[in-house]
């Protein structure tokens, strides 16, 4: 369908765009007449502005922002002034994480606490913690918290049988450290050498 000249159609089409987690995304196209109305899909749905979705009209121009681009908003929008519309992919990957600061091995005797810290690069990414493969979670005896992009975790009366691998996973990043245990009977051998 070819449109006639005195129907509105698109000078300048919508492109395929790739973006970053939290990016803000700018889909842009150009009418041939700055009075035109249009209406915005994604997947063939109408999209409604919102507090993360803004449209706009700046002269020939319509755009579409997506302040803080995220997995759902994946998908095909559509530009469509009734009498022509232009079409284009938007994809979103996730943010490349790294740890800036690994974690260290510690090692304890029977009953003391043990305290691994990390940090990341980036703020807002909830990280998930492993003690010799098992999800460790808040207890009286593990507390985890993230301060930014600090990540700690503090195990409390730690036993023989809890020794080995500490992993943490943010994302893409992880880190790993050993937690060593020592009994109570370490503990005098190093006062009281023979």
């Amino acid at each position: 369908m070819v449109p006639s000249e005195r129907e509105p159609y698109f000078i300048t089409k919508l492109q395929d765009y790739t973006a970053v987690e939290k990016d803000e995304v700018v889909l842009m196209c150009e009418l041939s007449k700055p009075a035109a109305e249009v209406k915005w899909f994604k997947d063939g749905k109408e999209i409604s502005p919102s507090k993360n979705v803004l449209i706009k009209s700046d002269g020939k121009k319509r755009i579409l922002t997506v302040k803080k681009a995220e997995k759902a908003n994946i998908g095909e929008y559509t530009c469509d002034c009734g009498s022509d519309k232009t079409s284009a992919k938007l994809n979103i990957e996730e943010r490349e994480i790294k740890i800036v600061r690994p974690l260290y091995s510690v090692e304890v005797i029977e009953t003391e606490s043990a305290r691994f810290e990390t940090e990341i690069s980036e703020e807002d990414v909830h990280g998930h913690w492993k003690l010799n493969g098992k999800t460790l979670c808040q207890s009286p005896d593990c507390e985890i918290k993230e301060i930014g992009t600090k990540h700690i975790l503090i195990l409390r009366n730690v036993l023989m049988d809890q020794a080995g691998h500490v992993d943490f996973q943010a994302s893409n990043a992880t880190s790993s450290a050993l937690l060593k245990v020592k009994g109570e009977s370490d503990r005098s051998l190093i006062q009281n050498p023979e």
